[in-house]
């Protein structure tokens, strides 16, 4: 007999609250809540949050699944065994380009003051 598949929703979700109540979540502190018996309406709901740029997390059978919505960071030390989506690889990104934007910076400060300083 298979387990029972918990899916939780979060993020901007007001625009499509009655769209997740359809698929049969409720609301409970901050989230669309549900558990399901099967994969197919699992999987329904994990095209609808990619469609809508929704984060979820998905608990069966002892792995979690999370996806976090575009231009969001993951939580620092984050224990989850898989980031699903754009959202980690995205914040690398940005965290990578403002790194390297400040050395610019410095570097052209740098090259300013001793300028200034001949």
């Amino acid at each position: 007999m298979s387990q029972a598949i918990h899916i939780s929703v979060f993020g901007k979700t007001y625009p499509v609250k009655e769209r997740l109540k359809d698929f049969g979540l409720r609301w409970v502190s901050k989230a669309w809540i549900g558990t399901f018996p099967s994969e197919e309406k699992v999987e329904l709901l994990r095209e609808f949050c990619r469609r809508h740029n929704l984060q979820y997390v998905i608990e069966k059978e002892g792995v979690t699944e999370r996806r976090l919505s575009r231009g969001s960071r993951p939580k620092p030390r984050s224990t989850a065994a898989l980031f699903v989506g754009e959202g980690r690889l995205q914040w690398a990104i940005e965290e990578t380009l403002n790194v390297e934007g400040i050395r610019s910076r410095r570097q052209m400060y740098k090259s300013n003051k001793s300028k200034t300083r001949s």
